[in-house]
C-alpha cells in the first residue's frame, strides 16, 4: 500500500505538534514546583523553546497543507496547539493566584547560604514549603493541622530524594521549628536543623 506524500507530512506535523504540546504541558504543571531559580530556568526556557518550535513547525506545515488540499482534518494540529495555549494560560493564572490567602506564620532556615528552608503557613489551613540552593529549588504545597507542640504537614507531592531529610512532622520550641529526626524517630533539635520562625500571627495558636 502506497503511502501518498500529504499523508506523511500530516503524519509529521501531528506528531511534532502532540509532543510539542506535551512538553509544554509538563513544564507548565510543574512551574510552581520548580523555583525560579538559575539551573530551574535553564531548563524550563530550553523545553519551553522546543515546544514552540514544534509549534512553529506544526503550524506553518497545518497552513501550507491545508491550502493544497483543503481538507480540513488537517487543521487537527492547529486545534491541539489552540487547545494546549488555553491550558497554558489557565495554569499560568492559576499560579498567580496560590498565594493570596493571608499568611499566619512563616519560619526560614538561616545556617547555610548554599541551602535553604523556607515555609508558610496560611489562614486556610495550607503551607508552601520552599527548599533551595543558590541554583534551584523545589516547592512543595499541602494541607498541615496543629496538635500539641507537633505541625503535621500533608504532600501533595512527595518529596524528592534530596529532600527526603525534611519531615512530614515538624516540632514547635519557642521561636524554632525542628524538621529532622534521627533513627529512633526523635526530632534532631540542634542549631543546623531547625528553622527560626520570623513571622507569627495570634491566630496561629497550638491546640
Amino acid at each position: 500500500m502506497k503511502i501518498s506524500k500529504n499523508t506523511i507530512k500530516y503524519i509529521f506535523i501531528i506528531l511534532s505538534a502532540i509532543i510539542g504540546c506535551y512538553i509544554a504541558i509538563r513544564v507548565t504543571n510543574n512551574l510552581d514546583y520548580n523555583l525560579p531559580l538559575f539551573l530551574n530556568m535553564v531548563a524550563i526556557y530550553f523545553l519551553y523553546s522546543i515546544s514552540f518550535i514544534l509549534f512553529f513547525v506544526s503550524c506553518l506545515f497545518t497552513v501550507r497543507l491545508f491550502m493544497r488540499t483543503k481538507d480540513k482534518k488537517h487543521l487537527l494540529p492547529l486545534l491541539l496547539v489552540f487547545i494546549t495555549a488555553i491550558y497554558i494560560t489557565i495554569i499560568h493564572v492559576k499560579n498567580t493566584n496560590l498565594d493570596k490567602v493571608a499568611v499566619i506564620m512563616c519560619a526560614k532556615h538561616r545556617e547555610d547560604i548554599a541551602g535553604n528552608i523556607y515555609i508558610e503557613f496560611k489562614k486556610d489551613n495550607t503551607y508552601k514549603l520552599d527548599i533551595y540552593s543558590l541554583l534551584d529549588g523545589r516547592r512543595y504545597r499541602g494541607k498541615y493541622h496543629l496538635t500539641s507542640d507537633t505541625i503535621f504537614l500533608e504532600f501533595q507531592k512527595s518529596l524528592s530524594r534530596e529532600d527526603e531529610y525534611f519531615s512530614n512532622k515538624l516540632l514547635m520550641r519557642n521561636d524554632s521549628i525542628f524538621y529532622k529526626r534521627d533513627e529512633n524517630n526523635k526530632f534532631v533539635e540542634n542549631a543546623f536543623m531547625k528553622m527560626e520562625i520570623i513571622e507569627q500571627n495570634k491566630t496561629f495558636n497550638l491546640k
